[in-house]
């Protein structure tokens, strides 16, 4: 998506909620009475709170997600950098040892 695109999205749903609030206000002096009772007010809350709920687990996978993949991105050009010997030619003899020590640890904790 652009980056237009994506601002007029937001705005869009921006004021639709904006727009519903409004609605709701001018909506509720007109309902029933039963409608505006102690019991449906604690439904509408206890549903309220279930999609705050939802909504949080739902951000909270996303998140985890990326953190994941960055991991693994980043684990993986560690390991490709520390792999190629174009530019540690030069230092072959005296960095081997740490070098494998380093690429075995790589692989080790990718499967963990």
């Amino acid at each position: 998506m652009s980056g237009e695109l994506k601002f007029v999205v937001a705005l869009l749903a921006f004021l639709s909620m904006i727009g519903v609030a409004i609605l709701g206000l001018f909506i509720k002096k007109r309902r029933p009475a039963e409608h505006l009772q102690d019991n449906t007010s604690t439904v509408v809350e206890l549903l309220a709170g279930l999609f705050v709920v939802m909504t949080s687990l739902v951000l909270g996978f996303m998140i985890n997600s990326a953190k994941d993949t960055f991991a693994a991105n980043d684990r993986t050009f560690i390991l490709w950098r520390l792999t190629s010997s174009c530019w540690i030619e030069p230092y072959r003899d005296w960095d081997r040892r740490p070098r494998t020590l380093v690429v075995i640890w790589l692989n080790t904790s990718r499967s963990g």
